[in-house]
């Protein structure tokens, strides 16, 4: 059986998950990276906007690492499920 296998240094994790389920998460995790990408977004324009708390600022960076692991993860189901065709 034919498995996708993902791991996350930074943050001690593993997803491994058989082709076929990784195919039917996929248009949740882009939803999710979608998402993620829109509210780090907000946080950046308030933060460019010299309007931050510090609160704020701690959501933009934990916004804009969530986006970048989704986005990751999405583009390596993506190669994989590429190659395995």
């Amino acid at each position: 059986m034919a498995h996708i296998e993902y791991s996350n240094i930074a943050h001690d994790s593993c997803l491994v998950i058989p082709r076929d389920q990784a195919k039917l998460i996929l248009p949740f995790l882009k939803r999710a990276a979608k998402h993620e990408e829109k509210l780090w977004m907000k946080y950046l324009s308030i933060h460019e906007g010299g309007w931050a708390a510090e609160n704020d600022d701690d959501r933009m960076y934990q916004h804009e690492e969530n986006t970048n692991v989704l986005r990751s993860l999405i583009d390596k189901i993506d190669d994989l499920c590429r190659q395995l065709r």
